[in-house]
C-alpha cells in the first residue's frame, strides 16, 4: 500500500463545475429566486452565521445556535422594515427602570 497518492478526477463533466444552466445567466437567476424559505434560511444560517463551522459536540447546543441564527434573521428582516429598539424585541423590558 503507498501513501500520499494522488488521484485524479474528470472534471469535464464534473456537474459541480459545468452545470447544465450557466451560472450568473438570466436563466441560473430566475431559478435561483424560486428557492423555498427554508433553503433561504438555512443559506443565511450556514454562510453568515457560521454553523457549520462552529465545533459543536452535543445536539442541544447545535439546536440553541441554529435557533438564535433564525432568531437573528427575524430581527434582521424586522429592522429592516422599521427602527426597532431592544424593548421591541423584549416588551418585559418596558417594566425595568433603565
Amino acid at each position: 500500500m503507498k501513501s500520499n497518492q494522488t488521484y485524479y478526477t474528470k472534471t469535464l463533466d464534473n456537474p459541480r463545475y459545468f452545470t447544465p444552466i450557466l451560472r450568473g445567466s438570466k436563466q441560473w437567476k430566475a431559478l435561483y429566486k424560486r428557492r423555498s424559505t427554508t433553503e433561504r434560511c438555512w443559506d443565511r444560517i450556514n454562510n453568515d452565521f457560521h454553523a457549520e463551522d462552529a465545533i459543536i459536540y452535543s445536539a442541544e447546543r447545535r439546536i440553541v445556535r441554529v435557533f438564535l441564527g433564525a432568531f437573528n434573521c427575524f430581527i434582521d428582516a424586522w429592522a429592516s422594515e422599521k427602527p426597532v429598539s431592544i424593548t421591541d424585541v423584549f416588551p418585559c423590558l418596558n417594566n425595568i427602570a433603565a
